[in-house]
Formats: structure tokens, sequence, C-alpha cells
């Protein structure tokens, strides 16, 4: 189910946005897939193409890709004991949540109840590449990681969606719905089956000018989930629910690397239907501060597939021969779960419908009372970019009922 060609994801970035100049003629050609069609080159890639120069001048630049870093779904799976797999044609696809219910108060609470789903089904479900791109050579990222906080390198990072979907449901109208129901204490999830990688490529640029050539180095980290586990004789998107312990190494991940922001105080049993319930749009008015309609409708559900990658992540560095002092590796981790991907419905129109309840005291609920709860939702540390729109996204997408 992948559309989007490897050169295209290698290119995700817009040229003035990397500072390469534009594109005007001569896209370059697609470099081979790697091994059993993974979705990025796991070998060094060359292309040459022409780029405007001072407004002007046509000149010819060749870019490099050097893999350096290559983290697959089979690599978290070994690491992550604890998360659902299953494998479809030898393929390892691992549980990605979707949404997080959190109803923090053990006692003297209300029960609360999250519903995601579609309204209807929908034409296209579609899912982006995120990147990140830092100046300089791989050994300079190596130090950094060493000498910097992860306090200081997120709020700084810039994470930019793909222009083309990874993944896309080829027009086949799937559905998918889930409930979670967290009592007084307990933690929900709503997840996906997926398939998450990571990987980091040095990044040579040289431009010929005459006899002379100038030369640019950076290095370029993409998250991406390739493929979503689907269900072709009933059309759905395989899903599951489960009680999530708050706990366990994902959820310290994904807390490590976004805040909580609050949205609003919700009532049981209101006559107003606006009192007793939380939106999607009202999350994402809250947590996208600096997003127009149209590009928060664009972003749909973050999945936080770096939360993920990132339980695999000194692992993978570790493979490609760089062992990091713990406290690098914590940082490193810290970076990996900054990323979250794009998961939406196509055309942009928002039909995803996520609320959060309140059910108040909820019979054979011994422990829950009607009571006022207040929501929060996880943010983004990190910022996110689609095209002219920059800002903090929902994460997760992870709720807290208090």
């Amino acid at each position: 189910m992948q559309t989007l060609s490897p050169i295209e994801l290698v290119r995700l970035a817009k040229a003035e946005v990397i500072g390469r100049g534009s594109i005007t003629s001569n896209e370059p050609p697609e470099p081979p897939l790697g091994p059993n069609n993974e979705p990025l080159p796991t070998t060094k890639v060359c292309v040459e193409t022409l780029e405007r120069r001072a407004y002007i001048f046509l000149v010819p630049v060749e870019i490099c890709w050097d893999p350096k870093v290559y983290l697959r779904p089979e690599d978290i799976a070994y690491n992550a004991p604890g998360l659902n797999k299953i494998v479809t044609n030898g393929r390892v696809y691992i549980e990605t949540p979707m949404v997080i219910l959190n109803n923090t108060v053990p006692n003297r609470s209300a029960t609360v109840a999250a519903y995601i789903g579609y309204k209807e089904r929908a034409q296209r479900y579609a899912i982006y590449a995120s990147l990140s791109i830092n100046p300089g050579k791989f050994v300079d990222l190596i130090k950094k990681l060493k000498k910097s906080k992860l306090s200081e390198i997120l709020p700084s990072m810039t994470i930019w969606r793909s222009d083309g979907p990874v993944w896309a449901s080829n027009d086949k109208a799937y559905e998918f719905s889930r409930i979670l129901i967290a009592t007084p204490g307990h933690t929900m999830e709503a997840y996906v089956f997926a398939r998450p990688y990571y990987v980091v490529y040095q990044v040579n640029e040289t431009m010929y000018l005459g006899f002379y050539t100038i030369e640019a180095y950076g290095v370029e980290e993409y998250a991406l989930i390739s493929d979503i586990a689907t269900n072709e004789a009933s059309h759905t998107i395989l899903s599951g629910t489960r009680e999530f312990k708050p706990n366990n190494a994902l959820a310290k991940e994904l807390l490590n690397v976004a805040k909580l922001t609050y949205v609003k105080s919700i009532y049981p049993h209101s006559i107003d239907p606006n009192l007793e319930r939380v939106t999607l749009d009202e999350m994402v008015k809250a947590t996208m501060t600096k997003f127009n309609a149209k590009r928060g409708a664009e972003v749909g559900i973050t999945l936080p597939a770096g939360t993920l990658l990132a339980l695999g992540a000194c692992t993978a560095f570790a493979k490609a021969g760089i062992v990091l002092p713990p406290t690098a590796c914590k940082v490193l981790k810290g970076i990996f779960g900054g990323f979250v991907v794009s998961f939406t419905h196509e055309p942009a129109e928002r039909t995803i419908k996520l609320e959060v309840h309140n059910l108040g005291d909820v019979e054979d609920v011994p422990t829950d009372i009607n009571t006022l709860e207040s929501i929060y939702v996880s943010t983004s540390l990190a910022r996110y970019k689609v095209e002219d729109c920059e800002g903090t996204v929902p994460f997760g997408i992870y709720i807290e009922s208090r």
C-alpha cells in the first residue's frame, strides 16, 4: 500500500526550506528500493539535478544520502516485549497507540469515555512521514547528543510533514471505530497495528560551478509508518483496545517528550451536550496554537511513532557501531520520541471523530461519582510544520481526566 516513491521520501522537505534553492527541471531518477521493499534506501544513493541559483542560473547539483542508522519494525519488536504484535506475510506489525485515556484519580471521580472513529467510510486514509534536518555531519550530531540536554533540543526542533503520503488506502473505504471506558484510576488505549521506521542519513550536496565545486553537509532524520494492517475482506483497519499501564516503558517515553494542555472541564449528564463532552476540534484549538483551520484539518490524528522508535533507539545506534553513554542515550531516545506522524482522511475535511464524555456515576462501578472532570491533552514539545504553518500539535493522542 505504499504510494510514495523512495526519491519522493528522501526529498520530503521543500528545496527552499533546506537551503538548496528551487528545483526547476529534470527531476532526479528514482533509486531502487531496499531489500524486501524497504520504504527508504538502505545503501548510499546519489541523484543529480539542476537547481536555480541567484534566481537566474541553473547549475548541476549532486545529492547523496548515506544511511548511518536504519531502525526497522523488527528491531523495535525485539526491544518492546510488552507490546502486541502480529505477523503478516513475514512482516511484523506493532501495536501503535491512537488514543490513550487516563482517568487519573483512583476514587471519588467520574467514569469517562472516549470514542474514536469516522462519521462515514472515508474515501481514503493516509499517513505522512516526518523529517528533521540538522546542519553539519553525522559526527556532529553524535557530539551534540553527548553535550546537550533534551530540554534544550526538543523546543528548538522543527519536524516537517512530508508533501505526499507514505501510506494510503488506495481509495478503499475502510472502517475504523473504537470506544474506551476508563473507570477511576484506570487507563485505556485504542491502537492499530503499524510498521514504524526511523532512518538517519548523512546528506552531502555538491554543486558544480565550472572548474569549482561547493560542498554542503547535513543530517536528515526520517520517522515514518510504512504500512498499517487491514482486513481486506471486511474493509476494516485492524485495531484493538486494552488497559494501558501508565508506568510501562512506552508511557514513560511518551510523557518525556510532551506536555499536558488543559482543554476544558465537563459535567456528567448535563442538559447541554457541549458541557459533558470534549471534541477533537476543541483539543486541536487548545494545542495547535499557530495552525489555521485548513492546516489543522490536514494534520488529523497524530500517531506517536517516535515513542515506539525510542524503545529501540540506543540498540540501533549500537548496531551501527555507535555506543552512547547513558546520558546521551536518554537524549537520543527523547529526540526519537519527539517525532509524530500524521494519520488523516483525504480529502482533508475532518471526518475523524474523537470525543471524550463524562459518564458520571455508572452502575456497577463502586468507585465513581457524579463530579466535574477536567480534561488535559498531550502537546508536542517540538514544533511541527505543514506547508506554511508551524507550531505544536496534539501528541499521541494522550488524554488525562482529573
